[in-house]
């Protein structure tokens, strides 16, 4: 079994032939991180797919990260938001998160930071007791993984960032490439067919709304959570407030 830190490499040398892998830049992806850029205002997650299945046909540098390994098939987790322990505290205005320490993983430490907040980088397995005990006073990260992992009771203020969320992460089934050549040309075809293709994301993001996030967001709803729906504009002010992220990253 593989750590998440290891899932690519693991693939890529053969210790695992297949893994569900949440793009990381720790694997030295630059180009196909450009979902976990944040507010670039995705539409949802089937326009996201979309989009950066595009992307990487149409540029052969962004193609060529992946060319140790098979991709299989694209999806993307449920989108991203800001949830505070304090039902009172909202965020608004970028300026309302400054100084306040927010419990994330890596792929969202620069946004926190750019944000003139404090990141609390900890095990997503415990992140309860983190927030329980008040080394953080909120998290970002989305709803699906709140409830799973059972912290969402103590997250009782949500600022919600649209539809696209803060950021998505894409997640791809990847294959060993040396095992994916030595399939029979009738398998790879298997595979390759559209149907295929996309029964997996189809599937989970019916089981993800439905089993998650749907009973997320009920739960909040019953225990009367607060929920602050920001709309384009006001999204506006948070992207401008972490532009020096996207820049670097275009350069």
């Amino acid at each position: 079994m593989l750590g998440e830190a290891e899932i690519f490499r693991g693939v890529e040398s053969g210790i695992a032939d297949i893994a569900w892998y949440p793009v990381n830049p720790k694997d030295g992806f630059r180009l196909s991180t450009i979902s976990l850029l944040p507010f670039l205002d995705w539409p949802n997650r089937r326009g996201a797919l979309q989009i950066y299945e595009k992307l990487l046909n149409e540029f052969p540098p962004m193609k060529s990260e992946w060319d140790s390994v098979k991709i299989l098939s694209i999806s993307f987790m449920l989108p991203t938001h800001f949830h505070m322990v304090n039902p009172k505290k909202v965020f608004k205005f970028p300026s309302d998160i400054r100084g306040q320490k927010i419990i994330t993983t890596g792929e969202h430490t620069e946004i926190i930071k750019a944000l003139k907040a404090i990141p609390v980088e900890v095990p997503i397995g415990d992140w309860y007791t983190a927030l329980e005990r008040g080394v953080a006073q909120g998290a970002l990260n989305h709803f699906g993984v709140a409830y799973i992992f059972g912290f969402l009771p103590l997250l009782k203020s949500h600022t919600v960032f649209e539809e696209g969320g803060i950021n998505i992460i894409p997640v791809f089934m990847i294959m060993n490439k040396s095992k994916w050549e030595k399939l029979s040309h009738e398998i790879k075809k298997v595979f390759d067919d559209p149907e295929i293709k996309y029964a997996w994301p189809n599937k989970m993001w019916e089981l993800e709304e439905t089993e998650r996030l749907q009973k997320a967001l009920d739960f909040c709803k019953e225990k009367q959570h607060t929920f602050v729906y920001l709309d384009s504009k006001e999204i506006k002010m948070w992207k401008e407030a972490v532009k020096d992220i996207i820049n670097q990253w275009i350069e």
